[in-house]
C-alpha cells in the first residue's frame, strides 16, 4: 500500500475514532447527570423527553470538553509518565544528527526527541500529527545498540510517524485508555455496594473503548520497517536490533497498559509484568513477527 493510502486510512480512522469517543462518552455523561438529576426532574414532573434530550446534550458538551482535553494532555502525559526529559541541542548529538537526516529522507519536519533514563532499550512515538511528534528513546536503547541499528530504529519509527500510525495510536489511547482505567477502577472497588451503579453505568463505556482500542490494533502492519529498511538500504542493521530488544532482559521501568502500547517493544520479556497483559494491547507486530518479515526482505532479490 502507497504511503499516501495509508496516511488517508489512518486521518479517515482519527475522525471515526473521534466521533465514536465523543458520542462514547456523551452517553456516559449523559447517564450519570440522569443518575444525579432524575429525582428532582420526577419531582417536577418534567416531560421524560425533555429530560432524556437534555441530560444527552448536556453529556454531550461535556464529552466534547473531555476529549479535546485528553488529546492535549496526551503527549505531555505520556513523557511525564515515562520520565522522559526533552534532549537540548547538542546533548546527545548521535539522536539529533540521525533523527535531524532521516526525518529529511522521510519528508517530515523535524520532530523533538526525548530520553527516558531507562537502562532497558526500546523506543516510542507519540502525538497526535506528524509535526507535533516527540520521539523518546532509552538510555539503553542509545547504549546497547550500534549507530546503524539505533538509525533502523529511528528509521521504523519516523515512518510510523509519517504514516500517521503514530498519530492513530496516539489518539486511541487518548480515547480508549481512560475510559477503561476508570471502569477497572470501579471494578477494583467492587466490594463496596456503592460502587455498583457506577460498574454498570461505566461498562458500556469501557466496551466501546475497548472496541475503538482494538480497531487501532488491526490496522498495526510492517510497513514502517519496510520503510525503514528502504530509506537506510541496511536490512541486516534493523535485524540485529529487533534481535538485541527481543533478548535483552530489560523491561522498562515505567511500563503500564496506558504506555505499552506505543512502545518499539510493547511485550516485556522479563520481569514481575505479566506479557498476556501486554500482548492484549500492542498495537505493533511482536518482534518476533517483525524480525520473520525482516528476514523475507533480506531474501528477497
Amino acid at each position: 500500500m502507497l504511503v499516501e493510502e495509508v496516511v488517508r486510512r489512518n486521518r479517515r480512522c482519527i475522525a471515526v475514532l473521534t466521533v465514536v469517543a465523543v458520542v462514547n462518552r456523551a452517553v456516559l455523561f449523559g447517564l450519570i447527570l440522569a443518575a444525579i438529576t432524575g429525582k428532582a426532574a420526577y419531582d417536577s414532573e418534567l416531560h421524560v423527553l425533555v429530560f432524556v434530550g437534555g441530560c444527552l446534550a448536556a453529556g454531550g458538551v461535556l464529552a466534547l470538553w473531555h476529549v479535546i482535553k485528553d488529546l492535549r494532555s496526551m503527549d505531555r502525559g505520556t513523557l511525564d509518565g515515562v520520565g522522559a526529559v526533552l534532549i537540548l541541542p547538542g546533548e546527545l548529538p548521535v539522536v539529533e544528527n540521525l533523527l535531524q537526516e532521516l526525518a529529511i529522507a522521510v519528508g517530515l519536519p523535524r520532530v523533538r526527541a526525548a530520553l527516558a533514563a531507562d537502562d532497558a532499550p526500546n523506543a516510542l512515538a507519540v502525538g497526535r500529527r506528524p509535526e507535533a511528534t516527540t520521539i523518546v528513546v532509552t538510555a539503553g536503547l542509545v547504549r546497547k545498540l550500534t549507530r546503524d541499528e539505533l538509525e533502523a530504529v529511528l528509521a521504523a519509527e519516523l515512518w510510523a510517524v509519517r504514516r500517521w500510525d503514530t498519530a492513530m495510536q496516539t489518539v486511541a489511547m487518548a480515547y480508549a485508555g481512560e475510559a477503561i482505567a476508570l471502569h477497572e477502577g470501579a471494578v477494583s472497588g467492587s466490594h463496596n455496594p456503592a460502587t455498583w451503579p457506577w460498574i454498570a453505568i461505566s461498562f458500556p463505556t469501557m466496551v466501546v473503548a475497548e472496541i475503538v482500542r482494538h480497531r487501532a490494533l488491526r490496522d498495526a502492519d510492517f510497513g514502517a520497517d519496510a520503510l525503514a529498511v528502504a530509506t537506510t538500504r541496511h536490512p541486516e542493521a534493523l535485524r540485529r536490533a529487533l534481535v538485541k530488544l527481543r533478548d535483552d532482559p530489560g523491561v522498562v521501568e515505567t511500563l503500564d497498559i496506558t504506555t505499552a502500547p506505543l512502545w518499539f517493544e510493547p511485550i516485556p520479556l522479563g520481569g514481575d509484568n505479566d506479557p498476556d497483559a501486554y500482548a492484549a494491547v500492542a498495537m505493533t507486530p511482536t518482534l518476533d513477527e517483525r524480525l520473520a518479515r525482516v528476514d523475507e526482505l533480506l531474501t528477497t532479490p
